[in-house]
């Protein structure tokens, strides 16, 4: 449902605006529910509750109901603020499709379209910060019925919490901050980061690590030798925007960096750093295209006008110009939002019992504003997860963070036990296979009449009958089984164009012959997007048969050796 608020809380209290809201009932619920408060800012909530339903949700559900709103302006509150045309404009710049240092009147343009067009609607973009937010927190705790919550915010969302602690103390039993944003801490500046901190972090466990050591030893010099390398000569990346849309980047040192950086973000890109760092310096750019890809997916992930509203605000307006850069200030100008009140980003000093969370490698909200919040918070514990990256209470598999969670609300004015910790305090580094030990092949399920195939335990099916590693987010190597009625030629000359995503470099060479389970293999070797892909192909009846199998190249030979070759056998 929703409940109905008060745009302007200083205005017209019948203008109203609609916050959707949603509710997971427990069975036997404690009378305090859980509330949670997203990140971005201008991030939605509701179908990130269903998505984390397992891994977040259901530990807390069975003993709490679950309170889940889209903040004011938001995905399935009303009204929404999109602006479609700002989100293009800053796509278009990742793309390189704008004037090189001409950008500054597109962004102008799509400021002052979307601020006209919010304005016409009747919306008020200064109504939207984090102030107001927490307001909301507070009218939904009593509108629901509820005498007080527990918050949990992620990221941003610890913002509003602390905002909350502060200015409604009479809703809050207690506050789960998890990868905290001090209210006093300027993200945009950079003053509050600190990513080369973290980076050298991961530098020195790989260090320390003998398996991470001996595959990728002397890590720190060869990113700096990567970057050196890409600064004299930037190659040109593709980054797959989406099905239908792709776009060349020329790959910096910078950029290179920055990737690298933004991989820290998150735990399933943590730990294949040092895999990505090597391989980009032999010129496999495959982890970082991906990383460049993820600033446009982000962006197609927050309400732009939500997200514009409170970082002018509490970010930009709280500074300078001479930190941040006229054209930020000028950007905003056109926003027409207010500069923070007096107080209004002090630090918060409470007594309120809080667990705070953080990880050790995250970029984006390093350990070091999790020391700095706690400091005014009198009544509060810190855990630091050192396995982890941005917001573990969500991405950690072992459990650790929800039983310290459980325990902290089921007494919160006892420190939880914090031994888990330590049994998770290292990142599981993705290490490139050797050909040991060798993998177990098992049949997959009969796909062409008698003949059986056979795959990797572990693999899964991706359908058509491949099957895929995928040990990492960009891990593409794969082994696949066909059976068409076409010649061996013409099969070879479909793949050129057809093979996902983007066919073969160069037309496939022989590479040798075959005899096994009396078929006659010939054998070609060819490369997509410069990655090794190795085929197979036997007559059978009436059809051809093939097997294909995509690696990357430096786990090119110990595949062929415990994969592609025994299954032809």
């Amino acid at each position: 449902g929703c409940v109905i608020v008060p745009e302007d809380r200083n205005g017209d209290l019948a203008d109203t605006i609609k916050i959707a809201v949603a509710i997971y009932r427990s069975a036997n619920p404690a009378p305090d529910p859980v509330i949670f408060i997203t990140g971005g800012p201008g991030g939605q909530a509701i179908f990130w509750s269903r998505d984390f339903y397992t891994t977040v949700v259901a530990p807390l559900v069975s003993y709490r109901d679950f309170i889940v709103f889209d903040p004011r302006g938001v995905g399935l509150s009303q009204p929404r603020l999109d602006c479609i045309e700002l989100g293009q404009t800053y796509l278009k710049d990742l793309q390189g499709k704008l004037p090189p240092g001409d950008e500054l009147p597109y962004y102008e343009g799509a400021m002052l379209n979307c601020y006209d067009d919010l304005n016409g609607q009747g919306i008020n973009p200064s109504a939207y910060n984090s102030i107001t937010t927490a307001a909301d927190v507070r009218d939904i705790i009593l509108a629901l019925g509820y005498q007080q919550a527990n918050l949990y915010g992620i990221s941003y969302g610890t913002r509003i919490s602390q905002i909350a602690m502060r200015n409604h103390p009479e809703v809050v039993r207690t506050a789960i901050l998890d990868s905290v944003v001090p209210v006093d801490a300027n993200l945009i500046d950079g003053t509050s980061a600190s990513d080369q901190d973290v980076l050298g972090l991961l530098f020195t466990e790989c260090a320390n690590n003998p398996q991470c050591s001996k595959a990728y030893p002397n890590l720190e010099q060869v990113f700096s030798e990567t970057v050196q390398k890409l600064d004299i000569q930037p190659p040109m990346v593709e980054i797959t925007l989406s099905d239908n849309e792709t776009s060349f980047q020329q790959l910096s040192g910078a950029k290179f960096t920055s990737a690298i950086w933004g991989s820290m973000k998150y735990a399933r890109t943590l730990s294949m750093i040092p895999q990505a760092i090597y391989r980009a310096h032999s010129g496999d750019y495959s982890a970082i295209e991906s990383a460049l890809r993820t600033p446009s997916d982000t962006v197609s992930d927050l309400t732009l006008g939500v997200y514009v509203s409170f970082n002018c605000r509490e970010q930009i307006f709280a500074s300078t110009p001479e930190v941040m850069g006229d054209v930020l200030f000028k950007l905003c100008g056109l926003w027409n939002v207010d500069a923070p009140a007096p107080g209004e980003n002090d630090p918060v000093i409470s007594d309120i019992p809080t667990l705070i969370l953080t990880g050790k490698y995250d970029s984006t909200t390093p350990p070091k504003l999790a020391a700095q919040v706690k400091q005014g918070l009198s009544n509060s514990y810190l855990m630091e997860f050192g396995g982890q990256a941005h917001a573990p209470s969500t991405t950690d598999p072992s459990g650790c963070s929800q039983s310290i969670i459980n325990a902290f609300l089921q007494n919160p004015t006892v420190e939880p036990n914090r031994s888990c910790l330590e049994a998770n305090n290292q990142v599981n580094f993705i290490l490139p296979y050797t050909g040991k030990p060798p993998l177990n092949l098992i049949p997959a399920a009969p796909l062409y009449g008698s003949i059986q195939f056979k795959f990797p335990v572990g693999w899964a099916d991706i359908g058509n009958g491949y099957f895929g590693r995928r040990n990492s987010a960009v891990d593409f190597t794969s082994i696949g089984f066909q059976r068409a009625n076409v010649e061996e030629q013409g099969w070879i000359d479909w793949l050129m164009t057809e093979f996902r995503p983007a066919g073969f470099d160069t037309n496939p060479t022989q590479n040798g012959t075959r005899k096994a389970n009396g078929f006659l293999w010939t054998l070609y070797k060819t490369t997509s997007r410069g990655h090794p892909i190795d085929l197979a192909f036997a007559k059978y009846e009436n059809d051809t048969l093939m097997i294909l199998l995509a690696t990357h190249a430096d786990e090119h030979d110990a595949l062929i050796d415990t994969v592609f070759i025994p299954i032809i056998d």
